[in-house]
C-alpha cells in the first residue's frame, strides 16, 4: 500500500523477524535465532504490539531498526548496554565492562555513531508515512 511506496525510497525492506522475552547477551543466541528462524531482525517489542493490534482489529505496521545483523553482530551483551526493567543504559555496568574489555570501546563508538545515524534515517522514514496516509 502507500506505506510500501513511500518507505521504498528509504532503504527499508521486508524481512523476517523474531521475537524474543528478554534481551540476548551472547553472539552465539542471536546467531541460534537467525539460523534457526531464518530471521534477520531479533526483538523484544513486536510480538505484543501485534497481538495488541490484532485484538482490536488494528492494522499495524513495524518499522525495525537493525543495530546488528548476522553479518554484523554486536560483541557487547546486551544487558551490559540496556537494563530492560529500568529502561536505560546501566552506566556503572557498562563502565566496568570496558575497563576489562578495552576494545570494546571501540566497538560502542562505531555502535552509537551508527544507531544516530539509523534513528534519523528511521524518523524520516515515519514522518514521510505519516504525512503520505
Amino acid at each position: 500500500g502507500t506505506a510500501e511506496k513511500v518507505l521504498r525510497h528509504h532503504n527499508v525492506r521486508s524481512a523476517v523477524g523474531w521475537t524474543v522475552d528478554s534481551i540476548l547477551n551472547s553472539p552465539q543466541e542471536r546467531e541460534q535465532i537467525w539460523k534457526e528462524h531464518d530471521a534477520l531482525a531479533v526483538d523484544m517489542e513486536s510480538k505484543a504490539m501485534a497481538e495488541v493490534c490484532a485484538s482490536r482489529g488494528i492494522r499495524m505496521l513495524s518499522l525495525r531498526v537493525l543495530s546488528d545483523t548476522p553479518s554484523d553482530p554486536l560483541r557487547i551483551p546486551g544487558n551490559i548496554l540496556f537494563d530492560v526493567q529500568r529502561q536505560r543504559t546501566p552506566m556503572l555496568r557498562l563502565f566496568g565492562y570496558l575497563a576489562r574489555h578495552p576494545a570494546a570501546v571501540a566497538e560502542l563508538i562505531r555502535f552509537s555513531g551508527r544507531i544516530a545515524r539509523i534513528r534519523r534515517g528511521l524518523t524520516d522514514a515515519i514522518v514521510n508515512v505519516i504525512e503520505a496516509t
